[in-house]
């Protein structure tokens, strides 16, 4: 098993997960492209964290890559990974967010969650997820964090935790044995390979006659 650390999961993320799950993509024909902030500058990345409109979260946390199936489907994908044997993956509150605003111009973003210690890729849409339960590190903004979020969703419900490690930002978890939760390659075929006429440009955007 790959030891948990937060020192390490930018590489576990980039050199073991995002592989697995372009790889998944590319055997259904599909294009993949890097898209994350990360491909980015870093002093974009900067001015990014500490802006606090929403266009600038979205930017800050867009999805991690690109799928193009030509002329059939155009996906975001935001991929999540656990090293640990465990049942659920661990997902920022603002990165949901985030999603969420991608989600809405296009029903189309996703979530994939790769297990380490299987090899095995889920995945979800952004859409299914609404967190019930937000954890909440106790560093020095806490009640600043816990009182934005009530302010946008009232019913959530708020977990206080130490700080111990990590980046110290409100997360939430989903479970991989959700119904809506499937395995990567399951999703694909049900969801992505098969035309959807409701989400071409045509169909949303049509001149007056």
């Amino acid at each position: 098993m790959i030891r948990d650390c937060f020192g390490t999961r930018v590489h576990l993320h980039d050199e073991y997960a995002l592989p697995l799950v372009v790889e998944t993509f590319k055997r259904y024909g599909f294009y993949v492209d890097r898209y994350g902030v990360e491909t980015g500058s870093r002093h974009t990345w900067q001015l990014l964290a500490s802006q606090r409109d929403m266009l600038a979260l979205m930017l800050r946390f867009r999805p991690d890559i690109v799928g193009i199936l030509p002329k059939v489907a155009t996906i975001l994908c935001e991929v999540k990974c656990q090293s640990k044997r465990r049942d659920e993956f661990f997902v920022e509150f603002d990165s949901w967010l985030s999603a969420c605003q991608w989600d809405r111009a296009s029903n189309r973003v996703m979530y994939a969650f790769v297990d380490l210690c299987e090899s095995v890729a889920y995945a979800c849409w952004v859409s299914d997820v609404t967190p019930s339960l937000v954890i909440i590190p106790r560093r020095f903004d806490y009640e600043e964090q816990r009182n934005r979020i009530i302010q946008c969703f009232p019913w959530v419900a708020f977990r206080l935790i130490d700080h111990t490690s990590g980046s110290g930002t409100p997360f939430f978890s989903i479970n991989k044995h959700e119904p809506f939760v499937k395995l990567l390659d399951d999703f694909i075929i049900d969801n992505l390979i098969i035309p959807n006429e409701d989400d071409s440009f045509d169909s949303q955007y049509t001149e007056d006659e």
